[in-house]
């Protein structure tokens, strides 16, 4: 599991406890998750913050956003939607890094090479990763193929 920014160097039970507490959910609801990427950002005075989880359960790929002002902390926010590896891929992937992040280009940088080491098995970026995907798609069953 990679922990970066606030949440770095914990390990995945201290992120579950972590989960449960800011997300103000019950611990049955992270049964069966394997969380791959946990990212955080809490701003001075919980201010400008959030958050992003990259999760595996039975096969699938889930992946859970949160972000809050001052106001009010992560709860209620805990809702993981299923995304794709082709999309985690893709330029279009991208996960909002908090207001107070002085790392936001390492960290970026970070669980973007982790999600390509994942799934294809290389840190590689541009035209390396490109055929790295393309390799992994014929033996990866977390990546759609065209047919």
């Amino acid at each position: 599991m990679l922990a970066v920014e606030d949440l770095e160097g914990q390990d995945e039970a201290s992120v579950r406890e972590h989960i449960v507490c800011s997300f103000e959910i019950e611990e049955k609801e992270l049964d069966g998750f394997e969380i791959l990427v946990a990212y955080e950002s809490v701003g001075s005075w919980g201010c400008d913050s959030s958050n992003f989880f990259l999760l595996r359960k039975d096969g699938v790929l889930y992946e859970n956003h949160g972000g809050h002002c001052s106001c009010n902390g992560f709860e209620g926010q805990w809702a993981p939607e299923e995304t794709a590896v082709d999309y985690l891929l893709s330029e279009k992937f991208h996960f909002c890094t908090g207001g107070y992040d002085d790392n936001e280009d390492a960290n970026e940088g970070a669980v973007g090479r982790e999600i390509r080491r994942i799934f294809t098995g290389t840190e590689a970026t541009g035209r390396r990763a490109a055929i790295a995907a393309q390799k992994a798609r014929v033996s990866n069953p977390y990546i759609a193929t065209e047919e």
